[in-house]
């Protein structure tokens, strides 16, 4: 619709940093191994920007890991 090739998406992180009572979920967020990636699947043709919408659009064996709590830095 846009007419634009794909190309690579480049980040900056300007503030990046981990607290003391971090540390723990960060050492095991880091031994966790990434699942394989998801899909999308599109349940419906979209012709224009106007047609887009989330309920069009399905997301298929997405995979996670439960949850780690981070406490509030003081």
């Amino acid at each position: 619709m846009a007419n634009l090739k794909t190309g690579e998406l480049v980040m900056t992180f300007g503030d990046a940093h981990v607290y003391e009572n971090h540390i723990l979920n960060v050492e095991i967020q880091l031994k966790r191994v990434p699942f394989s990636l998801p899909k999308l699947k599109m349940l419906e043709p979209i012709y224009t920007f106007d047609d887009l919408s989330l309920d069009k659009f399905k997301l298929v064996d997405y995979k996670y890991y439960p949850k780690l709590k981070y406490e509030m830095a003081m």
